[in-house]
């Protein structure tokens, strides 16, 4: 046998033990790959966690219905754009019907504050807007993956008002009641002439009642 015929065979029984001998020590470690699945976003759940904080923020931050819509009309006499982010705003004030011939009801109320403003709160059984959402500085478009997250939210919150603010309420017996409300209005685009629209987080019937 030649030298290099010794070679080859030197070389292929060290590459035999070689391999041998990884088989049997085996320095290295198996791990199974997972295609783990993003775990959806649960904007109810998202809801519960920060509600208390939204309750707070309104009751802090809520200016009275006068002064957030003056400001609202200086702004748009300044030419700031009509498109201001709607704020907490409180009132008191004698409900003088409501309105269910749309799923979006309303209890119209009139605040005498001095020049008498119309208000529209929603009382359901739907909630139409954006306003609670974008009314919570802490909510914002950014902090969520996508639009459908940061819509899911705003559903999620008008949920959440339908059934604790107003779901023990006899909305039809409000007529010729004074409430209190605290809730969120947008301003954008409103008149004299028409009723500021709030969403409600909190709600209390004057003389009784919540």
């Amino acid at each position: 046998m030649t030298a290099m015929a010794n070679r080859r065979v030197r070389i292929a029984l060290g590459t035999a033990l070689a391999m041998g001998a990884l088989a049997v020590l085996r320095p290295w470690t198996v791990r199974p790959i997972h295609t783990s699945q993003p775990t959806a976003f649960d904007a109810a759940a998202y809801i519960a966690k920060a509600w208390p904080r939204v309750l707070d923020e309104a009751e802090r931050t809520a200016v009275e219905i006068q002064a957030a819509r003056s400001a609202a009309a200086a702004q748009r006499g300044g030419g700031a754009p009509s498109s201001r982010r709607p704020v907490f705003v409180k009132v008191t004030g004698v409900v003088t019907a409501v309105d269910r011939r749309s799923r979006v009801g309303v209890a119209h109320m009139r605040a005498d504050t001095g020049s008498p403003v119309l208000i529209a709160v929603q009382v359901g059984p739907v909630l139409r807007g954006t306003a609670l959402r974008d009314a919570v500085p802490f909510l914002n478009f950014t902090d969520f993956a996508n639009q459908s997250e940061f819509a899911a939210v705003s559903n999620a919150l008008n949920d959440r008002v339908l059934r604790d603010v107003l779901g023990g309420l006899d909305v039809e017996s409000f007529p010729g009641r004074t409430i209190t409300v605290i809730g969120a209005a947008s301003f954008a685009g409103e008149g004299d002439d028409r009723p500021v629209d709030v969403v409600p987080v909190k709600l209390r019937i004057e003389g009784g009642g919540r």
